[in-house]
């Protein structure tokens, strides 16, 4: 052994007063009798390299998880977050927390099979379906959220198209309108939701509202708490200007989600047809503040400021509309023709 090192298992008990490490009846305080020589030597024993290398490991380790620790709790708590506001049935605000969660964990299955879900309630089928690309061959283990998922695709089956209404689409005369062909089809496929709705969506978009009403009204018996359905029947019974009814299929849709940005929307411009304008203007800007991106939510906030003799603020809110696509351009035009008097709200 090397000269000044002490060999702690060489100390044995000592009797009486002396140094339990040489024997020396010269002791110094402490809890253990040693004499001041021995003390010394003792608090001066060099640490083991081991030791040393383990304490090393050690403090990485701790210094490693003060560091991301922050970074995993703040990820934990969006997906916290993203459950709570589907419990709450406010699914934009799940998605924007989910959306956020799965940028840094972007195969969670957890995840993303509730933003699946969320995008089925805030009519965003092609996150949906990016959605269900990622979970399509995954297992699950939780059999509750398997089901939840099943149920929403079952329940997004309408928007798709059913495989009969697709086959027959393959072979029919694609020179005949679209609206004929879907005639032929549901002559001999006459409880095809998928086809009805479509042709449901046809007739509004054509303004054809006592046609599309009669759709709605069956499709609504059958699937009522289909939000598809739902906004397409808010839209035709407020075009036909019956806006108890669509004020009271407003509610019954934001039972399903508080969030949804259409009927939201939708419920602030009724509010303008039944002269409730300050109303209106105080739904819409919340509407928009839920999604600034929606154009239909931005041109609703600029027909509300016009009621609202606002008009800096609406031609502003006008300008900042993205006509990037056909949907957004309508929108706008639809808004100007309001605000013009070519196009009557109430």
């Amino acid at each position: 052994m090397p000269d000044g090192v002490i060999d702690a298992d060489t100390i044995e008990p000592a009797g009486g007063n002396k140094c339990a490490s040489c024997g020396s009846p010269h002791l110094t305080e402490g809890k253990t009798p040693l004499c001041s020589e021995c003390r010394e030597k003792f608090i001066n024993y060099p640490i083991p390299n081991s030791i040393k290398a383990a304490s090393f490991v050690i403090l990485l380790i701790v210094v490693f998880s003060l560091v991301t620790f922050p970074a995993q709790l703040n990820s934990i708590l969006l997906l916290e977050k993203a459950k709570k506001a589907i419990e709450n049935k406010e699914y934009v605000t799940a998605e924007k927390n989910l959306e956020k969660f799965i940028s840094k964990n972007p195969n969670h299955l957890e995840a993303n099979s509730y933003l699946l879900i969320t995008s089925y309630y805030n009519d965003e089928l092609d996150k949906m379906n990016t959605a269900y690309l990622k979970i399509q061959d995954e297992k699950y283990e939780d059999e509750e959220l398997l089901a939840k998922v099943e149920n929403t695709i079952k329940s997004a089956g309408i928007c798709f198209g059913s495989d009969s209404l697709h086959n027959y689409m393959e072979v029919a005369d694609t020179l005949l309108p679209l609206k004929k062909r879907l005639t032929d089809f549901l002559s001999t496929h006459k409880d095809d939701l998928s086809a009805k709705l479509l042709m449901a969506r046809i007739n509004l978009s054509e303004k054809e509202y006592d046609e599309a009403e009669k759709i709605y009204d069956e499709l609504y018996a059958v699937e009522p708490n289909s939000v598809e359905i739902l906004d397409g029947i808010v839209s035709t019974k407020r075009m036909l200007h019956k806006y108890d009814e669509a004020m009271k299929l407003c509610e019954k849709t934001l039972s399903v989600n508080k969030q949804y940005v259409s009927v939201l929307a939708q419920k602030a411009r009724i509010l303008i047809s039944v002269y409730k304008e300050k109303e209106s203007l105080k739904l819409a800007k919340a509407t928009v503040e839920l999604n600034p991106k929606d154009a239909y939510a931005a041109a609703t906030l600029a027909i509300a400021y016009h009621f609202n003799k606002m008009p800096e603020d609406r031609d502003k809110v006008l300008a900042s509309i993205s006509n990037d696509s056909e949907e957004s351009a309508a929108y706008i035009q639809i808004a100007k023709d309001i605000i013009n008097g070519k196009e009557k709200l109430r």
